[in-house]
């Protein structure tokens, strides 16, 4: 899925490659989109979305003020108010 800092990737990806676009598609019942923008309505019906765009991190600070930032996963649920105001259902 291009994102927003992929222009032309088109050009630079193998011709076997399949590129969607960033409202992103289904694959085996999870829906898969770039983040910076709405996913298709289609994605809701999904058991599973996935949202990449985003980079996560936590920081951990040690009891001397030393800290270390690491990548995150978030898990989290839609907000229904949010979509119906969105999608308008």
């Amino acid at each position: 899925m291009p994102g927003n800092h992929d222009g032309d990737i088109e050009e630079l990806t193998p011709k076997n490659v399949t590129i969607h676009g960033m409202r992103g598609f289904v694959l085996d019942g999870a829906g898969y989109f770039h983040g910076h923008t709405w996913p298709d309505a289609a994605l809701l019906l999904s058991s599973h979305v996935i949202m990449s765009h985003n980079h996560p991190t936590i920081r951990l600070v040690d009891s001397l003020g030393h800290g270390v930032s690491e990548p995150a996963w978030i898990r989290t649920r839609f907000v229904g108010t949010a979509i119906m105001e969105h999608y308008g259902t």
